[in-house]
């Protein structure tokens, strides 16, 4: 009986049984027992477990381009039709996404001044309204039925300057970033139920040489990084102090976190950061020189990321060569950002045109699933897309005095 591995002795597969490990000169000549024979297996055991390892790291870490004969959720139809493989799963997620899509309906919310952005489910209605020119106010419990920001709700924060972005921090805290940093400061951290209780206003950058583009929120909300006009700032939340800072590259209009260390940025190329460290390297060479207006994460994965331009939307994929895509979409927009919003979940990624219309794409198969419909709706900007969490899917956008919803 084999009861595994034994010091001093061999086990015998034919014969059944275990021999004691002998000198070369003692053992017949022919003996599988030997010293010499044993260590050689030893050996040999040990190399076939290193390549086993080697070949299961090395097809994690390996993607194939195109994946034809592999996920066809990603693969190009034709040539799936062509090899005789194609999934007709694929192409039922891809039906039922164009109809889930195509059942979306617009409807709009008018608000006495310029919406800058709201979250609904937050601390009973979290809104950030323009007070003339550029200047911004934050209201906390402001429901869209009310819409009455300084007679209902409470005012948390306010700016002289545009505001950038403003996201919740569990328990109930909220940090909100300007563009420009003025006297007070344009980072704002602080308690959602009482303006100045805990709360700090501090500066980005001066107000004449530094503009903030975009930020994104640490997955851990720990952290947020901010990338502006000269570079990177990485601020902590809890402690509210600079932890470090990133020039290479300067200006960025757009940053996102690849995984909870790394951060995606650049100006005409992609740059990935580690915070652990305090430099950074260029990940993805792009063949034209156009600006890159927005990086987003399409999933938890940790290894892909949305690229845009003006012109077009590329799927960048870490694991492959620093030129290529996994895919791309022709899509042209107006502006120096592009505005859009990732559902994780269900896997859409919609982006607003140059016809100011939100177009949706498939993050499963590489689809254009079309435009959400904007009758009815006045005319002006789509900003601040986002998806908005709870039972179904529903997209949120700011335009002028209202907010739309397609649900």
């Amino acid at each position: 009986m084999n009861i595994g591995n034994l010091p001093g002795y061999y086990w015998d597969g034919e014969k059944k049984k275990y021999f004691k490990i002998q000198a070369n000169h003692v053992a017949p000549i022919d003996a599988k027992y030997t010293n010499a024979n044993a260590k050689r297996e030893e050996q040999a055991i040990k190399k076939r477990k290193i390549d086993e390892k080697r070949k299961k790291k090395k097809l994690l870490q390996t993607v194939r381009k195109p994946r034809i004969l592999e996920d066809h959720l990603i693969a190009v139809t034709g040539l799936d039709r062509e090899h005789g493989t194609h999934d007709d799963r694929a192409s039922m997620l891809s039906s039922r996404e164009a109809v889930f899509v195509g059942g979306l309906t617009p409807t709009s919310q008018q608000w006495p001044a310029t919406v800058y952005d709201y979250l609904p489910d937050v601390y009973d209605g979290l809104v950030a309204l323009g007070n003339g020119g550029d200047c911004c106010n934050i209201y906390s419990r402001v429901s869209a039925n009310t819409q009455q920001a300084t007679e209902t709700g409470h005012k948390i924060a306010a700016f002289n300057s545009d505001l950038v972005s403003i996201d919740a921090l569990l328990p109930n805290r909220v940090v909100a970033v300007a563009r420009t940093a003025t006297s007070r400061g344009n980072i704002y951290i602080g308690q959602l139920d009482d303006w100045g209780q805990g709360s700090v206003y501090f500066a980005s950058g001066s107000q004449e040489d530094s503009s903030v583009w975009a930020t994104t929120l640490h997955p851990d909300q720990s952290s947020i990084v901010l990338g502006s006009t000269n570079g990177l700032l990485h601020v902590d939340l809890n402690s509210q102090k600079y932890l470090a800072q990133q020039h290479h590259d300067m200006e960025s209009r757009s940053v996102a976190w690849l995984d909870s260390n790394v951060i995606a940025y650049g100006r005409k190329s992609v740059r990935l950061w580690d915070i652990r460290s305090s430099g950074s390297t260029k990940r993805f060479a792009r063949d034209h020189d156009i600006p890159i207006t927005g990086i987003f994460t399409p999933n938890d994965h940790g290894v892909q990321l949305l690229v845009s331009d003006n012109r077009r939307i590329e799927m960048r994929d870490t694991r492959m060569g620093s030129k290529g895509s996994v895919w791309t979409w022709q899509q042209t927009h107006e502006g120096p950002q592009l505005q859009a919003a990732v559902h994780k979940e269900l896997q859409l990624f919609v982006a607003v045109s140059q016809y100011n219309e939100p177009w949706v794409y498939s993050l499963r198969s590489g689809k254009y699933l079309g435009a959400l419909g904007t009758a009815g709706i006045r005319s002006g900007e789509l900003r601040r897309l986002r998806w908005l969490e709870g039972d179904g899917a529903v997209l949120q956008a700011c335009q002028a005095n209202s907010v739309l919803t397609w649900s």
